[in-house]
């Protein structure tokens, strides 16, 4: 076989700035980037061909426009709108069935198993004011507030060539003979979104006092895993209103029939969190090379757009192959569904359960995951010789 042995990257990319100084006050910026990446054979190595490794051709872009601006001698204002995307797709390279070589290691020979084209974007604002006042409660006091609210959908998209991967052996295995092995069929193509919502207002206080310098901060924090309403491709295998009669889902044994179009899904987490963060600082000496200090906080793990799990998901059955006219090329001839998996034509026996009717379900009376970090430790500046 012709085996590929070069990952090859290239990559371009372009920026822009543009400042605007409105007045002493107020300041403007503007701010574009794009980074193109096209590797033609991405993930050659010695058990993939020329033909199955990935097509790869992403870009990433970015826009953002701030605000900075001086209301006082003690006060100042940040605020940014910004929006990024990036589409990363892997790409199958031609348009024959994919074929894995069961005797050669898994070679996958003829095609990559499947097209991906993965899109991610995100849009977030965030704005600061600071406020300094130089006396108050016998120290100087550095107060900050702030927002920060962030969108982040993701939308995959997935095709095969004839919704099919197959498995042979070139050469007998043991007792195995050479030979067609399996078929694996799927409900491609498959369009799914997903996104997370966030929304955050905080604030904090430095507090300095001779050698003592304190910081107080609280953040309240909404998290909402969120489904967008969707409609999925129109399936060879797995059409609307096939019905899986008395299959084992989730402990229960229901008829299942298979949907194209789904409902969104609100609240799944939603989640408000108040974490708080302290922080200490003391030098010792009075010298400036001294100082001892210690903070303790609150962190909040994140969620992905993989939260909650997906009703729109990817039903697949794997069965024997019997290939027919011994062309290594899945038909599926005069198959007809039974009820519970296709019979007739080139599919033999059904090995294994049908993947993608058992949906996870997030539990609801989950709490939002965190962890505490206390620091304590001893700094010191050398001093000069």
């Amino acid at each position: 076989a012709d085996f590929s042995q070069q990952d090859t990257t290239a990559i371009g990319a372009a920026s822009a700035k543009l400042t605007y100084q409105a007045n002493t006050s107020n300041r403007f910026e503007g701010y574009l980037e794009r980074q193109q990446y096209d590797k033609p054979n991405r993930g050659a190595n010695a058990s993939t061909t020329q033909d199955s490794n990935s097509k790869e051709f992403d870009f990433f872009n970015v826009a953002q426009i701030a605000w900075n601006s001086v209301l006082t001698d003690r006060m100042f204002v940040d605020t940014k709108a910004s929006y990024n995307n990036t589409k990363f797709p892997l790409s199958q390279k031609t348009q024959l069935q994919p074929l894995t070589d069961a005797a050669q290691n898994n070679t996958l020979l003829r095609n990559r198993q499947s097209t991906q084209i993965m899109f991610r974007r995100r849009l977030q604002i965030v704005s600061n004011l600071q406020y300094y006042l130089p006396q108050f409660l016998g120290g100087r006091h550095e107060f900050k507030v702030g927002f920060d609210n962030g969108y982040t959908p993701a939308d995959v998209d997935v095709y095969r060539v004839d919704n099919v991967n197959l498995t042979f052996r070139s050469a007998p295995v043991g007792t195995n003979p050479a030979g067609p092995t399996n078929v694996q069929i799927f409900n491609s193509p498959l369009h799914t979104e997903s996104a997370v919502m966030t929304t955050a207002l905080y604030g904090q206080d430095s507090y300095a006092i001779g050698r003592l310098t304190v910081i107080g901060g609280i953040r309240w924090e909404r998290i909402e895993g969120y489904l967008p309403a969707q409609v999925t491709g129109a399936s060879e295998y797995f059409p609307e209103g096939l019905v899986f009669q008395g299959v084992t889902i989730n402990g229960v044994v229901p008829d299942y029939t298979v949907r194209k179009s789904f409902p969104e899904v609100r609240n799944n987490p939603l989640w408000h969190n108040f974490p708080p963060r302290f922080n200490a600082t003391y030098e010792l000496f009075g010298n400036g090379r001294t100082v001892i200090k210690g903070s303790w906080g609150k962190y909040l793990d994140q969620i992905n757009t993989g939260t909650p799990p997906n009703p729109n998901a990817n039903i697949n059955q794997t069965y024997v192959w019997n290939d027919l006219n011994g062309d290594l090329n899945f038909q599926r001839g005069n198959a007809a569904w039974n009820g519970l998996r296709y019979v007739g034509g080139e599919f033999g026996n059904q090995t294994g359960n049908t993947g993608g009717l058992a949906v996870a379900i997030f539990d609801p009376t989950l709490r939002r995951p965190y962890r505490e970090e206390f620091t304590v430790g001893l700094g010191r500046v050398p001093s000069r010789n």
